[in-house]
């Protein structure tokens, strides 16, 4: 059922909401906001995106479903991760660890566990070429673009989230970490000359990104068929996650 924007939560309201209702109901150890939330940034259409993590392994559907149905709101993300496996992401210098490092705000850590690894997480060098290296495996699924039968939509959607990702990257190794797509995009560009045309395609996919996330957007081409704008994509996502 759609549900009129104004009688939705605000997003700072609706995580707020969210961890506190994760902390009621289950075995949370830490929740931290991120993104345009955190940054206090976001647009109608943005997510609500929530790290949580927990002692043991929960899916985020098993999160949503022990909290009140008010709140299982279509605009909200949950991250989940044990400690353990959110202790890896650490230790190996994801970029994702960075981001919620430097832009997220904790909504609950009653212990500071979250708070202390995050302090350990500052004295790791981020990885980039361990996140160029697994961007690269993600677009192996498209060396054979018949594959999908002529089926576009999904696959454009991925190279722009693959794209975007390698242009964070690419931020990140020039010391300007910049976790918002289009800004990450135009600047890997404008750091990178000989990646400016990469980037500008890349850019030009967020519609089919958009789209499959659920949002009534209009699309630059029709996804459907044309596999040699595909092949395009695919080669600026594919420059682009090149070190």
């Amino acid at each position: 059922m759609h549900v009129s924007s104004d009688r939705l939560p605000d997003h700072a309201a609706l995580a707020r909401g969210v961890a506190a209702a994760l902390a009621e109901v289950s075995p949370v150890r830490a929740v931290r906001v991120i993104g345009s939330t955190a940054r206090g940034a976001p647009s109608d259409h943005s997510d609500v995106d929530l790290l949580v993590v927990t002692p043991d392994r929960r899916s985020a559907g098993d999160l949503m479903r022990l909290i009140d149905p008010e709140l299982r709101d279509p605009r909200l993300s949950l991250i989940v991760r044990t400690e353990e496996s959110w202790l890896r992401t650490v230790d190996t210098g994801s970029l994702f660890a960075l981001h919620v490092r430097l832009e997220g705000q904790t909504l609950h850590d009653p212990d500071h566990w979250l708070a202390m690894s995050l302090v350990r997480a500052a004295g790791i060098p981020p990885d980039v070429p361990g996140e160029l290296a697994r961007q690269r495996r993600r677009l192996r699924v498209y060396d054979e673009l018949d594959r999908l039968h002529g089926r576009h939509l999904f696959a454009l959607s991925d190279l722009f989230s693959i794209g975007k990702a390698a242009a964070i990257a690419h931020c990140v190794a020039h010391g300007e970490p910049i976790f918002v797509k289009e800004r990450a995009l135009a600047r890997a560009g404008a750091l990178r000359s000989d990646l400016a045309w990469a980037a500008r395609s890349v850019a030009t996919l967020a519609p089919f990104y958009e789209r499959v996330r659920g949002r009534e957007v209009g699309v630059p081409f029709e996804p459907d068929g044309d596999v040699a704008r595909v092949e395009r994509a695919r080669r600026a996502a594919m420059a682009l996650c090149r070190a």
